[in-house]
């Protein structure tokens, strides 16, 4: 599984030991190969669990693509269940104390798990962690950084705004989302950010790796772009539901204008400012 990576903080797993489990959900496309190459030989990665959400597939073929390692668990669903169920499925097996969200097409850099493990040693009240990424465009090869606050109470400003942290960029401790519910199965999209919110109004604490430790893929077939305005109503629905939870009659006016402005913006727009290195 190879040493401790150059330039990595050291995990020393003989005091206080902690285990992570990488959850990435796939239907068999992206770069899952790639991505699980990666966390193999991350040390702090002790588990691999991929939720296969693509029942056609024959396993072994699948598995035969994948790079072999005993950290490496792959459960195929009977039925396609969509992301958010699968992710569920996912931490239902997950047996780390600390759970590293990644998708199948976001790259992570060779220490991201590491990284994330340290900082959740070093803050014991943290329970979510997030870190800058970076987005990249694969069809028109531009690049962009994505950056934010990194205090908790920053953080959850900018989230009462619009959803600032990437999905694969975060971790958290298990028994922290699984006091919360996990993530809410009624979202089919923005199930991350309706899980940081309902995360707020719990009392969880953010934080935040001040480096990029992912990059972020987007092509014509990404969820991202692909179902764009059915993402942009969930994420709606989850800041109603918030601003509802609240008692916020004013934040709940302002969710509807901020979002019926985001609706009327057209695809060729959100294409072309990736396409100049402004996307999220």
């Amino acid at each position: 599984m190879g040493g401790q990576l150059a330039g990595a903080p050291v995990v020393d797993t003989t005091l206080n030991p902690v285990t992570a489990t990488v959850v990435i959900a796939t239907t068999g496309s992206g770069r899952i190969d790639e991505v699980v190459g990666i966390f193999t030989r991350d040390p702090a990665a002790t588990e691999i669990v991929v939720i296969l959400d693509n029942p056609t597939l024959a396993l072994d073929e699948f598995r035969s693509r994948l790079p072999p390692s005993d950290k490496l668990r792959i459960l195929q669903n009977e039925a396609n269940l969509g992301a958010t169920r699968s992710l569920n499925r996912a931490l239902a097996v997950a047996t780390g104390d600390i759970v590293i969200r990644n998708d199948d097409d976001d790259i992570p850099v060779a220490n991201r798990a590491t990284e994330l493990v340290s900082y959740l040693r070093e803050h014991p009240d943290c329970d979510i962690v997030a870190s800058f990424a970076s987005g990249l465009d694969l069809h028109f090869r531009t690049s962009w950084s994505i950056v934010g606050p990194t205090s908790d109470a920053a953080i959850k400003r900018a989230l009462s705004c619009k959803n600032i942290i990437v999905h694969s960029s975060i971790a958290f401790r298990k028994h922290s989302i699984a006091r919360i519910g996990n993530y809410d199965e009624t979202f089919r999209y923005a199930q991350d950010y309706e899980l940081y919110l309902r995360a707020m109004r719990s009392g969880l604490i953010f934080g935040v790796v001040p480096k990029t430790l992912v990059t972020r893929t987007y092509s014509a077939t990404s969820i991202t772009a692909s179902r764009r305005k059915q993402q942009i109503l969930f994420s709606l629905a989850a800041r109603l539901i918030h601003d509802a939870e609240n008692g916020d009659v004013r934040a709940a006016w302002r969710t509807l204008s901020t979002y019926i402005k985001l609706l009327l913006v057209p695809d060729w727009m959100r294409s072309l400012r990736r396409r100049l290195g402004y996307g999220r």
